[in-house]
């Protein structure tokens, strides 16, 4: 893997994260679901949720 593929894949995961971030702060329930993986498991409060 070349160096511009290597930033190219990296700014990618910046990117997602980024509007992970965003759909979490603005509280926005449809950009943050659209953003999981339909594999998502969450753990807390004595359960597990999918």
């Amino acid at each position: 893997m070349t160096a511009a593929e290597i930033a190219a894949l990296a700014a990618q995961v910046r990117a997602a994260e980024t509007a992970f971030a965003r759909s979490t702060a603005e509280r926005d329930h449809a950009a943050f679901t659209a953003l999981l993986s339909d594999s998502a498991v969450f753990f807390g409060g004595g359960a597990v949720r999918q």
